[in-house]
This record gives C-alpha cells, structure tokens and sequence, in this order.
C-alpha cells in the first residue's frame, strides 16, 4: 500500500506500540507464577505496588519506545517521500494496535460511567455524612453492604443491614479497611488497569497478575486496619467471617472495592489476621535490586547493539514497514 510520509510515522508509531506491548506483556505474563511468588515474601503493601507497576510496566514500555525511538528516528533518518509502500504486517498491527486502544477505553468508560451513576442513585437513596473524603453513603436496605466507590469523590456506601450485622468494634475495623482502599488510591489503580489495552483483540494476557494485585491490595488493605492493639485484627477476622456468612453481595466494578469481593479469599484473609507474619524483604533492599537489574540489562542492550540507538531502531523500522 502507497502512502503519505505522515501516515507511516503514524502506522509505525501504532505498530511499534503494539510489538512491544505484545512481548513485554507476554514475558510478564510467563513470568507472573514467579513474580506472585517473589512478592509473596514482601510486606503485601510493598507486593500490591510492585504488581501494580508490573501491569502497568508494557504499556509504559511500549509508549516509552515511540516516544523515545520510534518518532524521533524517523524524522531525522526517514527521507520525506510521498509514495512508498506500507507492509502488510505494519498495517495489520497497527489495526490491532487500534483496536485494543478502542475495546479498552470502552471498556474503561463504560465501568466508570456505571459506577458513577450506581453512586449518584446510593446518594439520592441514602444519607451522606462527612466532610472529608472519604464521605460516607448510609442506605436503609436491608441487604448487607460496604464499599468504597468514587475516585474524585469517593464514598463508603454502608447498609443499615450491614451495620445491624455487624458490633460496634466489628464495624469499625470494616470501615478501617475501607478508608486503607482509598489512602492507597486502589479505585484510581483499577480503572487505570481497565483503560490499559489487552495484549491482543479478545486476549487479555495479564489477568493472573491482575488477580494477584487483587489479592494482595485486599490483604494490603486488611494489614493497615489491623495495625493497632491485638484487638483490632480479632474485629477484623470477625467481620469478614460474618459477612461470608451473610453472603454479601460483590459489587463487580473498575471503581469501586467491596469489603469481600469474592469468598474464596475469605480463608486466607481471616488466616492472615489471626496469625501474622513477618515479612522477608524490606521495600528499600527490593527496590534496589529491581533498579540496579534494569540498568544493567538496559547497559548490556546498549553494548551489543552497532550504531547508535536511533540508527538501529530506525533499521528496524525499515524492515517493519516493507
């Protein structure tokens, strides 16, 4: 296909994106048992914003790439010709390059739009109460329910059926657990996730470790409400027991963490609260060793690669768009 000197930078720019999105989600993605068993050794805290940057790491690396290499060597090394031919394999990853990009902004926009308009009806239904933020959302039904929902203006939605369930200490460490969701912007991380394109058309890729920042964001959250006297981590390990019991309804959106998503972490979150344990790796030693990995291995790509960078990125280019 023939075409303009501007809409190849913008095919190449899509294509790039897609490639190195593709492989370094995919090497993520073969590497998640591992990564989630590493982590497993962290304080959860620590462990939940690694797995965080780790689903947000191909995206970053993928725009890194256009930004840094892919655009600026092809407008010092592309000569300016109108017509030159674009190749098959160009044109169908910056299609799908697309396509991910629209399937993940719907899917970003619709999940925030239903949650809004689910708490805008829990504020007309209920009383709220509360300066601050968060504020907090009491609904008359019967149902048992907590959540924080909202990212500019978050609340914790609570039930009286919730609050008749639950004793007064019980209830406390709930609401801890909830306010520890939004100190940590765990709302704002998922719909960030959400708005993250998949690695392929229909293909996820990332959903095991997403599940893993899951988990470890719940047990962050649980760590942080049970940090006072030995007292509180009992309340907490009680309330999550009898909301099992009462079986709550989840509340499935990319804005909006409930107190018990699903009851198959319930085991292991009541475990963890009744039997603390200390955490191997401290955050400042794993930092460290994460940052001096990717200098070395970034210095050893640069060493083996001839020419400068943007040479050679721009060489690859010209093998991508025949």
């Amino acid at each position: 296909m023939i075409s303009h000197y501007t809409f190849r930078l913008v095919c190449l720019s899509f294509s790039t994106f897609f490639l190195v999105h593709l492989l370094a989600g995919v090497a993520i993605g073969f590497l998640t048992p591992a990564i989630v068993r590493f982590f497993s050794q962290c304080k959860s805290g620590t462990a939940a914003r690694a797995l965080f940057f780790l689903r947000m790491l191909p995206v970053a690396a993928a725009m890194f790439a256009v930004a840094v290499f892919c655009i600026p060597s092809y407008l010092r090394f592309e000569p300016e010709v109108d017509e030159e031919v674009i190749g098959f394999f160009c044109l169908a990853a910056a299609v799908l390059c697309v396509w991910a990009f629209l399937a993940a902004l719907l899917r970003g926009f619709r999940a925030a739009y239903l949650s809004n308009e689910w708490l805008k009806l829990c504020r007309r239904k209920g009383t709220e109460s509360g300066t601050g933020s968060p504020t907090t959302i009491l609904l008359d039904e019967p149902v048992p329910m907590l959540a924080l929902a909202g990212i500019i203006r978050p609340s914790i939605v609570i039930s009286r059926g919730l609050m008749r369930a639950l004793s007064r200490s019980e209830l406390a460490a709930a609401m801890r657990h909830e306010r520890a969701h939004h100190e940590a912007s765990d709302n704002l991380k998922r719909l960030l996730m959400a708005l993250t394109p998949s690695l392929l058309p229909g293909w996820h890729g990332l959903l095991p470790l997403e599940l893993a920042w899951h988990r470890f964001t719940e047990w962050a959250a649980d760590d942080r409400a049970a940090a006072g006297p030995p007292g509180w981590s009992l309340s907490l390990a009680s309330a999550l027991v009898r909301v099992g019991r009462i079986g709550a309804p989840s509340l499935e959106s990319a804005v909006a963490s409930s107190f018990l998503d699903t009851d198959r972490e319930l085991p292991a979150r009541v475990d963890r609260l009744l039997r603390p344990a200390s955490n191997g790796l401290r955050p400042g030693i794993l930092g460290a060793t994460v940052g001096i990995t990717c200098i070395t291995v970034a210095y050893r790509l640069y060493l083996v690669v001839p020419g400068s960078p943007l040479e050679s990125f721009h060489r690859f280019l010209e093998q991508l768009i025949d």
